[in-house]
């Protein structure tokens, strides 16, 4: 029997979209669509920019939306 890699890498052809908050993934979840990514972007967007008195909960966090086809490489 053959052994597979620790990290097996996807067909060419086979792209996920992974959310990522300053450069880390928010979760295990891959996507197979932008807009699949996208609200789980708004939520992750609307928890950090919280205000709680009177002050952003964490302003300088950045979220992205990142179309790849090594998800668990993502750092």
């Amino acid at each position: 029997m053959m052994d597979l890699p620790k990290y097996s890498y996807m067909v060419d052809s086979n792209f996920v979209y992974v959310v990522t908050r300053d450069k880390r993934r928010t979760s295990w979840n891959n996507y197979a669509t932008y807009e699949e990514a996208l609200v789980e972007a708004k939520y992750w967007t609307s928890l950090i920019h919280k205000v709680i008195n009177g002050t952003k909960w964490d302003p300088l966090s950045v979220i992205k939306i990142v179309k790849t086809d090594t998800p668990r490489r993502i750092r």
